[in-house]
């Protein structure tokens, strides 16, 4: 079965990292954003 487990943990890291690039991202837009308009 660990055969199995692998793929999805691989899958799940390579996800989970691009959602919290993605918040990251998002956040600094909204940052400068806000930063440009003072």
């Amino acid at each position: 079965m660990t055969y199995m487990i692998v793929p999805l943990l691989i899958w799940a890291g390579i996800f989970g990292y691009l959602f919290w690039l993605d918040m990251r991202l998002r956040a600094l837009e909204k940052r400068l954003e806000e930063e440009g308009h003072r």
